[in-house]
């Protein structure tokens, strides 16, 4: 079990489709409970978060990063916050973003947007943006291992909440 803003270890499920559902820790209420497929071999992660029609729930298939120079990032927005679409730069620490064009676009609440990204293990500053502006929402510098694949989520906060997909 994890509460708000805390992430639980995977469990392994067999193949086909199966429910996921979220429950209030306290009361045991239902916030929400989705049935999707899975893949066999999949690893997937799924993240509850708040919609404006209510709980939600976002399922994203994990991929895992084997090179050892590399690694792999991905970006969620699963909290409304101040914008409504948001684009994402991952840049060298202290990089301009002036004429640079964003790693992950539009990306809205409840949206993974793209794809894995795949960058050369090192230290990365990482900004949110309103979408089509330059001027940062959210600033966090992070350390992106080799062989690692991250998704990075917008969780409402001023910080990213960085998790290690398996």
């Amino acid at each position: 079990m994890a509460t708000f803003d805390q992430v639980s270890d995977y469990t392994v499920v067999t193949n086909g489709n199966r429910t996921i559902t979220f429950t209030d820790a306290t009361t045991g209420t239902v916030l929400v409970s989705q049935t999707s497929l899975y893949q066999i071999n999949g690893i997937y992660t799924s993240i509850g978060y708040q919609s404006a029609s209510g709980p939600a729930l976002l399922v994203l298939q994990d991929s895992n990063h084997t090179s050892t120079a590399q690694g792999a990032i991905r970006f969620a927005k699963v909290a409304a916050g101040a914008a409504s679409s948001v684009d994402v730069y991952v840049t060298s620490p202290g990089a301009s973003l002036s004429g640079m064009a964003a790693t992950f676009t539009g990306v809205t609440l409840g949206n993974s947007g793209q794809l894995y990204k795949v960058f050369a293990s090192g230290t990365y500053e990482v900004r949110e943006t309103a979408s089509g502006s330059k001027t940062p929402l959210i600033d966090q510098q992070i350390t992106l291992g080799g062989g690692t694949s991250t998704t990075i989520l917008d969780n409402g906060t001023n910080a990213f909440l960085m998790l290690n997909d398996k």
